[in-house]
C-alpha cells in the first residue's frame, strides 16, 4: 500500500512539474513574438496610394498613378506603440528611387526597402507593324521599323491607361522623320513621351573568321548573334575580304569590331590594305564601335595619335567567378549623354553607374583600358588623357567616378575630317557567360546582360546620327 501511495505522490509531483515547465515555456514564447511584431510597419501610404508591406522580403511596393510627383512626398507610416521609424512618418522623401525605412523598438530594429513604381500611361505603341519599346523612366518610346518604311506618313496605334487621352490621337497620320512628342492626360496629371521611329542602322560586324558561321570565340559569337537578331541590315564582314578589296565599306554607317580572342591586334588587321581601307572609311565620315581588345586598334587606324592606344591590356584564359561584386561602368559627368539613356542606376552607387556583369557569373576578364596615374606613365590625370588622345573619358570602372584610375570607355567625336568612334575596353563588357569549369555544362546567367544590350543599342543610335 505504501508503495502505491508513494508512486501516486511521485506521479502527481511529476505532472505538476511538467505543467509548470510547460507554463514557463509558453510565458517565454509570448513576449518573443510580441517584440518581433513591435518592429513591423503595419501600414504605409501616401495619400490614397497604399503600399504593400511584405515582411518576408522586408520590402514595401508602392505603385503611383502616372504623372504623380514622387520627388517630394510625405508618407504616412504606422508602427507599434513605443516604436520609432526613420525617416519619420510625415517626413518628406524622394520616391523616384528606393528608400530604406528602419523601425526601432528598444534594442530591436528592422529595415524595409520602399520600392516605388508607376502605372504606365501608354500600355502599347504599335507603328508600321512594330511594337515599340516604352521606357517609363526617360519617357521615351522607340521603334525600329522595316528599312523600306516611309517615315513621313505613319499612323501609330496607341493603347492607353483607362480614362486617359492622348495628342496627337491614336491613328493620326504623322511625320516621324524627327522625334514626335505625345501628351497623355488623365484628370489633373499630364505626361509627355518622345517617340522616335527609325529604320535599322547599316552595320558591319567584322572579325578574323572567314564567315559568321566560323566564329569560334564565344564572346564574339554571342555579340554577333544578338546583333543579327535585332538588325536585319547587319552584315558579318571578314578582315580577309577587306584585305582582298572585295568589300564596299562605304555602304555601312557603323563598323563594329568586338575582338575578344587576342591581347594584341591580329596580324591580318595590321595589313596595309586593311588599315588603309579603314582610314579611308573613317576620313569619309564612317563610324566605329571598338570593343574589348579591339580598343587597341585606335592607334593603327589613326583615331588617336601614334602611341596613344590603351596602355593596359590583360585577360584571363580560365573562367572564374566573382562571388560578391557586380562589375560595370561609372559615367559621372556624362549622365545626360544619350549613350547612357534609360540604363538603370546601380542602387549602391551615389554617382552614375551601370552594372554590366553580375556577381556569381563565371567570366573571362578581358581588359584594354587607358591606365591613369604616374606609376604607369603617360597620363597623370584624366585631363592629361583628354589632352593627349583628343577623346572624352565617358567611363571608368565602377567605384572610380572621377576616372582617376582608368578610362575604360571613351568617345572620339565626329569632326570635319573624320567620323565618330566609341571604345569600350572594360572587362564588364562581356557578352558570354562561361560555363562553370567544375560543373560543366552549367552556365550561370548574367542578369545584367540586358544592360549591355541597351548600352550597345544606344551607341548604334548615337553613331547613326553622326
Amino acid at each position: 500500500m505504501k508503495n502505491i501511495i508513494a508512486s501516486s505522490i511521485y506521479a502527481a509531483a511529476l505532472f505538476m512539474a511538467t505543467g509548470l515547465l510547460g507554463c514557463q515555456k509558453e510565458t517565454y514564447r509570448g513576449p518573443e513574438l510580441e517584440l518581433n511584431s513591435n518592429v513591423k510597419i503595419a501600414n504605409f501610404s501616401i495619400g490614397s496610394v497604399a503600399g504593400i508591406v511584405n515582411d518576408s522580403t522586408n520590402t514595401i511596393q508602392v505603385t503611383f498613378p502616372f504623372g504623380y510627383n514622387r520627388k517630394v512626398v510625405a508618407p504616412n507610416v504606422e508602427v507599434a506603440a513605443g516604436a520609432t521609424v526613420s525617416p519619420a512618418a510625415g517626413q518628406t522623401v524622394d520616391l523616384t528611387n528606393s528608400v530604406k525605412y528602419t523601425v526601432t523598438n528598444g534594442n530591436i530594429y528592422k529595415s524595409y526597402t520602399v520600392v516605388p513604381s508607376e502605372q504606365p500611361a501608354i500600355l502599347s505603341f504599335v507603328v508600321a507593324g512594330t511594337t515599340a519599346t516604352i521606357d517609363e523612366t526617360s519617357r521615351t518610346i522607340k521603334a525600329i521599323v522595316p528599312v523600306t518604311t516611309d517615315l513621313t506618313t505613319l499612323s501609330p496605334t496607341v493603347t492607353l491607361a483607362t480614362g486617359a487621352t492622348i495628342a496627337p490621337a491614336s491613328g493620326q497620320k504623322l511625320d516621324f522623320t524627327n522625334p514626335v512628342v505625345f501628351t497623355v492626360k488623365k484628370d489633373t496629371a499630364t505626361v509627355k513621351y518622345t517617340v522616335t521611329v527609325t529604320t535599322p542602322e547599316t552595320i558591319a560586324f567584322i572579325g578574323t573568321a572567314a564567315s559568321a558561321d566560323e566564329l569560334t570565340n564565344n564572346d564574339e559569337l554571342a555579340a554577333w548573334k544578338w546583333l543579327s537578331s535585332v538588325n536585319t541590315l547587319a552584315d558579318y564582314v571578314s578582315l580577309t575580304n577587306i584585305q582582298n578589296g572585295i568589300v564596299d565599306l562605304s555602304k555601312y554607317k557603323i563598323i563594329w569590331w568586338h575582338e575578344d580572342d587576342n591581347q594584341a591586334i591580329p596580324t591580318i588587321a595590321m595589313n596595309t590594305n586593311v588599315t588603309q581601307a579603314f582610314k579611308h572609311y573613317y576620313a569619309n565620315g564612317g563610324n566605329f564601335l571598338l570593343t574589348s581588345y579591339a580598343a587597341l586598334y585606335v592607334d593603327a587606324i589613326g583615331i588617336v595619335p601614334a602611341g596613344k592606344a590603351p596602355n593596359n591590356a590583360f585577360g584571363d584564359n580560365t573562367p572564374w567567378v566573382e562571388p560578391n561584386w557586380d562589375w560595370g561602368i561609372s559615367y559621372k559627368g556624362y549622365a545626360s549623354n544619350p549613350i547612357f539613356a534609360g540604363l538603370p542606376q546601380a542602387s549602391d552607387k551615389s554617382d552614375p553607374t551601370v552594372y554590366l556583369l553580375s556577381h556569381g557569373t563565371f567570366r573571362l576578364n578581358h581588359v584594354a583600358q587607358w591606365h591613369i596615374g604616374t606609376d604607369w606613365g603617360g597620363y597623370a590625370t584624366p585631363a592629361d588623357w583628354r589632352a593627349q588622345t583628343g577623346g572624352l573619358d565617358l567611363g571608368s570602372s565602377e567605384g572610380d567616378p572621377n576616372h582617376t584610375g582608368a578610362v575604360t570607355m571613351a568617345a572620339f567625336p565626329k569632326t570635319a575630317a573624320h567620323g565618330a568612334t566609341i571604345v569600350i575596353g572594360s572587362g564588364s563588357y562581356d557578352w558570354y557567360s562561361e560555363a562553370d569549369p567544375t560543373n560543366t555544362p552549367s552556365q550561370p546567367a548574367n542578369t545584367d546582360l540586358s544592360n549591355i544590350q541597351k548600352l550597345t543599342t544606344n551607341i548604334f543610335e548615337y553613331l547613326n546620327k553622326q
